[in-house]
């Protein structure tokens, strides 16, 4: 997830990870790194069958082999300092934990890939909210990014394991409150 719009990010983390959690037994590590997040962070914590919380003061990031999927769901994950990160997005599905991440800019993920020639292969999919189409230059298959102009409730979908080009998605509202 990537881009500056705290409510809509929020809505599209939590309905991802909640049609996760319908799809079977899984285990979830929310963590909140911006305090604007917190209370659509806490009702996902809520609703979430099986969830650790973590926030800003105790954020790590490890590799774990629970017997179910781990599903790692990080608010705000630029604001995270943890070496760790960068492993878990690396090594985590091979040992079947994933990171469900929101990060505001494209540059900060950048720099936790890797910093400018960091490769972005460890990102499968991602949804864009008010990021410039050329900004996405570094997630996209093709040269220059993809023809994107961000809307309001409007957001980019791209996975690259399905998708040739992006397709354009209504993110779900699942918060009432939106900032």
């Amino acid at each position: 997830m990537l881009g500056t719009r705290t409510g809509e990010a929020c809505d599209v983390l939590a309905a991802a990870a909640l049609s996760l959690a319908a799809q079977g037994p899984a285990h979830f590590s929310v963590m909140c790194l911006d305090p604007s997040a917190g209370p659509a962070a806490a009702r996902l914590l809520a609703e979430l069958p099986s969830a650790d919380w973590y926030d800003v003061g105790d954020v790590h990031f490890a590799l774990s082999s629970p017997g179910v999927p781990h599903y790692v769901v990080g608010y705000a994950l630029d604001a995270a300092r943890d070496p760790g990160l960068r492993r878990l997005l690396a090594e985590g599905p091979e040992q079947r934990t994933h990171v469900l991440g929101w990060w505001r800019s494209v540059p900060r993920l950048r720099d936790d890939l890797g910093g400018i020639g960091a490769r972005f292969d460890t990102i499968g999919a991602w949804v864009a909210l008010d990021v410039q189409g050329a900004d996405l230059a570094p997630l996209y298959p093709q040269p220059g990014g993809p023809v994107w102009y961000p809307r309001p409730r409007r957001a980019l979908f791209f996975d690259r394991s399905v998708h040739r080009t992006p397709e354009v998605i209504i993110p779900y509202e699942v918060n009432s409150d939106h900032t």
